[in-house]
């Protein structure tokens, strides 16, 4: 049974995961989200997304863009095979910044 990407949408005076993505107009990376959603992080990865689990309970997606930039998405599995969206950003292709994984953390601790 395929499962859904949902997104994060308790505002929190930071661009919320949905808004972010649907800014970045970028229909490549739609795509990956619904792939991810469809197969789960696991076998996407199996299958040569560029999705990798970052922590013992989040994931992140990340679709290069060109000038040394990507998009990521942080998320966590939630339950039914479903996966919940915490934070969206463009930044640097060759890592992740603190300050983005901080805010999906605090998401993802205020969620429980």
């Amino acid at each position: 049974m395929p499962g859904e990407m949902k997104f994060l949408d308790i505002p929190d005076g930071l661009p919320l995961p949905l808004d972010w993505l649907m800014n970045t107009n970028d229909e490549a990376f739609s795509e990956l989200v619904l792939e991810i959603a469809k197969t789960g992080p696991a076998i996407a990865a199996i299958n040569g997304l560029d999705c990798k689990p970052i922590s013992s309970r989040m994931w992140r997606l990340r679709h290069l863009i060109g000038f040394g930039k990507a998009h990521y998405l942080i998320f966590i599995a939630v339950r039914d095979g479903n996966h919940l969206a915490l934070h969206g950003f463009t930044d640097r292709a060759s890592s992740i910044d603190p300050e983005a994984m901080a805010i999906a953390e605090q998401r993802l601790q205020d969620l429980l």
